[in-house]
């Protein structure tokens, strides 16, 4: 098979970077765990869990043929200067046109039924796409070097070995596509500099929204993973529907609406502690709000005393101050992932007060 050279110029997110070099310098090089992690000033348990993670994702050909090429070229370990030889840090793509062709490849792996081809005698690789029909179509073709940066950044993973191994992309692929093409967007006007790591996290899509008059109901852009609330609308029960659905969540976003306008004004000193009922909460007298929304911080009052102790914390926690479940469940010492069907309760309960109190359309937020 034809040598494909990979080198440090090829770009290796940070942690796949430490990971590799962890791998390299205590399998190849005899280093032991406790030389390294004094070298890097963590815990010898963080070394170890590094290399055993490098060491299972060796089980993937496209991986293994890519540390086995690194171990080859990797430096000697310094142990004269106490240092080791990391590979140099290449998170971000050295050339623009590298960057580029990263985004083509995993704009075309993002596509429906799209998956990366590598085969064994072959030197090149080749993203494929099944269409609705059932044909597959060639997308592109890159090089054995771009796919094996693609696996070892956890870009794609392995979906099917055999003499042609398959690969889809991954999470970890959609948000490092999201952060190069924020890093490659020219900042215009007096527009402010993209924040490609703020972008990764980012999920644009359609959400339809009551309107004004009753029946009114409009398509608004919105992002998807904005709170924990809609991240968790996302996931699917053993049903395979959706476990929190778009009255719950509109019922969600009415709750924040009252809860951020009534905190508009001056002083915005409101102790919204004084809500918790679970064990971290202090009784510490409400601070009064400044010029806020009076009617909206009446209806915020009214659903608390509706849900009640409980189902009002974690209400509280996740749709108003945006807190995921685990650090609303450590705040509110409940036991771990309790809080997921506890909030799912919280929102029928809420769903069901303002349809007594305001109807299906309820008045206008303010």
């Amino acid at each position: 098979m034809t040598q494909i050279e990979i080198s440090g110029d090829l770009p290796i997110a940070g942690a796949a970077q430490k990971g590799l070099s962890n791998y390299l310098a205590h399998a190849v090089h005899g280093v032991s765990i406790r030389s390294l992690a004094k070298t890097q000033g963590v815990h010898p348990s963080t070394v170890l869990r590094r290399v055993r993670k490098v060491e299972l994702k060796r089980d993937d050909p496209l991986v293994d043929q890519a540390i086995d090429q690194l171990s080859a070229s990797h430096p000697l370990y310094l142990k004269t200067s106490g240092a080791s030889r990391m590979l140099p840090d290449t998170s971000h793509p050295k050339s623009d046109s590298h960057t580029q062709n990263l985004i083509r490849y995993l704009t075309k792996l993002e596509a429906s039924g799209a998956f990366l081809a590598v085969a064994s005698d072959l030197e090149d690789a080749a993203i494929f796409q099944i269409l609705d029909d059932g044909e597959i179509r060639q997308a592109l073709v890159l090089g054995r070097s771009d796919a094996m940066v693609l696996a070892l950044n956890d870009w794609v993973e392995l979906s099917q070995t055999g003499r042609m191994s398959r690969y889809r992309i991954t999470s970890a692929g959609r948000k490092a596509l999201k952060r190069l093409v924020a890093q490659t967007t020219e900042q215009t006007g007096f527009s402010e500099a993209p924040n490609a790591f703020n972008q990764q996290h980012i999920e644009w899509g359609t959400r339809i929204i009551d309107g004004d008059n009753f029946g009114e109901r409009n398509p608004h852009k919105v992002n998807l993973a904005e709170s924990p609330v809609t991240l968790l609308a996302r996931r699917k029960g053993k049903d395979g529907k959706a476990f929190l659905d778009t009255q719950l969540v509109t019922a969600s976003e009415r709750l924040r609406e009252d809860f951020e306008l009534s905190q508009m004004g001056p002083n915005i000193t409101q102790n919204w502690d004084s809500f918790l009922t679970g064990p971290s909460a202090q009784s510490i007298p409400d601070s009064g709000v400044g010029s806020g929304s009076s009617s909206a911080l009446k209806r915020f009052r009214e659903a608390m005393k509706a849900l009640g102790p409980g189902l009002s914390d974690i209400a509280l926690q996740c749709c108003c101050m945006q807190n995921g479940l685990e650090i609303a469940e450590k705040r509110l010492g409940w036991s771990a992932r309790s809080g997921k069907v506890v909030l799912r309760i919280a929102l029928q309960r809420l769903k069901q007060h303002y349809d007594e109190m305001h109807g299906a359309h309820g008045p206008m937020i303010g």
